[in-house]
Parts: structure tokens; sequence; C-alpha cells
């Protein structure tokens, strides 16, 4: 994870003429760090279905790599897969992808279906779980 957000870094520094550059976060130790650091951020690349689930919950666009099946499917249910990236190592179109996601934010009224969605189903299933 930390070797491409470097090169994706690498990237941008390289192609802007005022000098930016990514902030790259540390590992973080805690599920608190990471909650605390994505509602600070203007844009998420993540592996992880958690890093992603966490800023889509506050509105932060996110660029999700090719890890795993359920990575892909929350991209789809969330109507963000055009921001899905299967070739971890295509850089630049991961920097590509990653301004276009900062674009086309988040959109709160599909967000906010989705969260009722989701607790309704979780308030069903402990239901379910302490009727047994």
């Amino acid at each position: 994870d930390q070797e491409v957000a470097e090169e994706v870094n690498r990237i941008l520094t390289e192609d802007r003429t005022d000098g930016d550059s990514l902030e790259l976060m540390d590992r973080p130790k805690h599920p608190e760090d990471l909650v605390n650091a994505v509602q600070r951020m203007v844009c998420v690349v993540g592996f992880r279905l958690h890093a992603c689930a966490i800023a889509y919950t506050y509105g932060v666009p996110c660029v999700a790599l090719s890890w795993d099946d359920k990575v892909r499917q929350f991209m789809a249910y969330t109507q963000r897969d055009r921001f899905f990236i299967e070739d971890i190592l295509d850089f630049r179109r991961i920097t590509k992808t990653m301004l276009e996601a900062i674009e086309q934010p988040v959109d709160p009224i599909l967000r906010e279906s989705i969260a009722r969605e989701v607790s309704g189903a979780l308030t069903e299933a402990v239901q379910d779980a302490t009727a047994c």
C-alpha cells in the first residue's frame, strides 16, 4: 500500500507546477485513528474495504484498488465503480482516477439512502439474533 502511495505522490508532484504533493499518512494503529484521518482527507486511495467504507461514510471520494471482490462489490453498490482500478501498478491511471473522483463527489442523497438501508438491515439482524 505504501509503495503505491509513494509512486502516485511522485507522479502528482512531477506533474504539478505549484510544488504541492500528497500527504501520506502512517499506518493507523487503532480504528479511531483511521476514522479521524479519513475525515480530514480530500480523497482516499485504498486497497481495503474498511478504508473505502469509512471514506464513503464521511463523503470522502475514494479510489479503490483491486484486492478483493468485496471491494469491487462495495464500489458498485455505492455507484462509484468507475473509481475501481484493476491494474494496481498503473500509477498514471490511479493518479488520473483520483483527480476525477475529487471532481465527482459522493452523492449525499444516495449515501444517506444506503446508510438507512444498512442501518435497517443491521437492526433487523440484531432483532432476529436476540429472538433466538
